[in-house]
């Protein structure tokens, strides 16, 4: 189906719609029940983790839509990924953006983890090898420059896996 002209999504049967309507009634529950939940923040955590299964859930309806979908779930999260190595790359300039930023030797936030970081910023790279095929110059250009911002931070996270992924990656 497309929306406004410029969106599409993958269609839904009955039983898709009822659970797209079930998931964001349950999300909206968990919402309102914070008012008079005895543990607020566990009712917070209920009401964090529908937002992400919604959010995985409209994820999938826009990749699977017949137009291109795919491609502008990849472009998300090269988006999404970029901006997050761009924090961590800017937590390099400025560390007192992070706690214990000045006492860390290895780039590890907003991860939290540097070999996760390194595998982040592996994703990264593949997602800027792949932008960068485009006609476009700025999308080149974007694409180079998240591939350059992915190696420098595998580089600064130390991590041996994160140079392994990156060579598999490039390879």
């Amino acid at each position: 189906q497309t929306y406004g002209g410029t969106w599409s999504v993958a269609g839904l049967d009955r039983a898709g719609a009822l659970t797209v309507v079930a998931a964001v009634a349950l999300t909206v529950w968990a919402g309102v029940s914070i008012w008079w939940s005895i543990a607020g923040d566990l009712s917070w955590n209920w009401l964090a983790r529908g937002l992400v299964y919604l959010a995985f859930l409209a994820l999938g309806a826009l990749a699977g839509a017949p137009a291109g979908g795919a491609r502008r779930v990849a472009a998300l999260a090269a988006l999404v990924v970029g901006a997050a190595i761009g924090w961590a790359l800017l937590g390099v300039a400025i560390p007192s953006l992070f706690p214990d930023g000045d006492r860390i030797a290895r780039l590890r936030e907003p991860v939290g983890y540097w070999n996760a970081l390194a595998l982040l910023a592996d994703a990264a790279l593949a997602l800027g090898l792949w932008v960068a095929r485009s006609p476009r110059v700025t999308a080149r250009t974007a694409g180079l420059l998240l591939v350059y911002g992915a190696a420098l931070a595998v580089l600064l996270t130390q991590s041996r896996a994160g140079v392994v992924g990156a060579l598999a990656v490039l390879a």
